[in-house]
């Protein structure tokens, strides 16, 4: 029984070890641009940004097809192109965070949801719920 015990610790240890030691700090901001500095701890095996990029557009095209079949995708056209205006806003401002974010190929959409929700993914995809706007 002892040395169960002993192989769990060792490899409790050793995955530890590991999870430590295949990460590294970064800079996910320009200190001082936006009033602070945000080291994070990220993981050293991660995929290439053209990699999160694809894959983000593909799960993007992949819940707007949705939304536009249920015909929940930018049902109003006035609350979309008010968000659309705010994002155009915001834009300019993400170089604080990220040099190629300005250039990215932004998409701004409104679904119809409920939920108090937004997100943005990696390469600029933007989805705002109309529960947040209402």
């Amino acid at each position: 029984m002892q040395a169960k015990i002993k192989r769990c610790i060792l490899g409790c240890a050793f995955g530890a070890s590991l999870v430590v030691t295949g990460c590294q700090t970064v800079q996910t901001t320009h200190g001082g641009v936006v009033g602070i500095d945000r080291p994070q701890k990220m993981s050293v095996f991660t995929p290439s940004t053209a990699e999160v990029a694809a894959t983000a557009r593909q799960q993007y095209l992949q819940v707007t097809r949705v939304a536009d079949k249920k015909s929940a995708l930018n049902s109003d056209s006035t609350q979309t192109e008010r968000v659309r205006r705010i994002a155009q806003r915001l834009i300019p401002h993400t170089a604080g965070f990220r040099d190629d974010a300005v250039r990215w190929q932004w998409q701004i959409n409104v679904l119809t949801v409920d939920e108090i929700n937004a997100w943005c993914m990696p390469g600029g995809q933007i989805a705002v719920y109309t529960g947040l706007i209402e």
